[in-house]
């Protein structure tokens, strides 16, 4: 059994759709053709305006098997608006992380991600909680923590979760 394939791309295509299409085609060269098992998309708020021209680029260049929807928009401290965009293919193989944009991987199973994994820490500054999921590897923070706690909540646990209430430590607010 193969390991899982991963691959991410950047455009700076000013037209939603070509941007889209441009980083789902580098994705797909990144994983040799092969259509991915799952896709978070994220976008600027430039490109919000039309999210339904964000999903038609990527299924179009990467040509998954269901484009299952978006999850909520993450404002970042950073400045950034992320809209994660659901995509669900074929299995994959073996993973290559961009080292610019990824410091490392960790493989776990979605069922793992439990109620019990979430820690709130209080950010006295915002009044908000900051939000992280305790993995083997240690905590994982927002907004990254958001993303993949509001999809284990609405995809594997069928509960309707807004994560917009949430924190993000220091270090992500550059």
């Amino acid at each position: 059994m193969g390991g899982m394939q991963w691959a991410s791309a950047i455009s700076e295509e000013v037209d939603t759709r070509k941007a889209a299409q441009d980083a789902a085609s580098r994705v797909a060269a990144e994983l040799g053709g092969a259509p991915p098992d799952l896709a978070f998309v994220f976008f600027s708020t430039h490109h919000r305006s039309n999210p339904a021209a964000v999903a038609e680029g990527i299924a179009e260049a990467l040509v998954p098997e269901h484009v299952l929807g978006c999850l909520d928009d993450y404002p970042t401290r950073s400045g950034f608006v992320i809209t994660p965009v659901v995509v669900w293919g074929d299995a994959g193989a073996d993973l290559r992380p961009d080292p610019r944009e990824v410091e490392s991987i960790h493989l776990l199973p979605l069922e793992r991600l439990t109620p019990d994994k979430v820690v709130l820490q209080p950010d006295p500054e915002s009044g908000r909680s900051v939000l992280a999921l305790s993995l083997p590897q240690g905590l994982l923070y927002a907004p990254t923590a958001a993303v993949v706690f509001q999809f284990s909540e609405v995809a594997v646990h069928g509960r309707d979760t807004r994560v917009d209430r949430y924190e993000q430590p220091r270090f992500a607010w550059r």
